[in-house]
């Protein structure tokens, strides 16, 4: 649980991260998609998981000043595995406040 400012409203945000590992120097989450067929590229995943690890890595930055926040997708149903740019992850939250 936690809140996240987009614009001038706060959120309340509720979710689970399904794995997170705190290193010295980053933190890595990830988030299982199972009964998915994966993308083809990078560039093709769906906006809402995007959007999903984009708050996550919002919510979490307070809490690791010093550290770079890692996302990654893992679509089970052919065990494919993306780790989003932190531009990409950013662009999405800017797309979220759009909305």
């Amino acid at each position: 649980m936690g809140t996240l400012a987009l614009g001038s409203r706060d959120y309340a945000v509720s979710g689970r991260i399904d794995r997170m590992a705190v290193r010295e120097t980053a933190v890595e989450i990830v988030d299982f998609k199972t009964n998915r067929v994966p993308p083809a590229s990078a560039e093709a995943i769906p906006f809402e998981h995007r959007a999903q690890l984009a708050i996550y890595r919002a919510i979490l930055a307070p809490l690791y000043p010093d550290r770079e926040i890692r996302c990654g997708l893992i679509y089970t149903e052919a065990a494919k595995t993306y780790w989003l740019e932190a531009g990409v992850l950013e662009a999405s939250l800017a797309e979220l406040t759009s909305k």
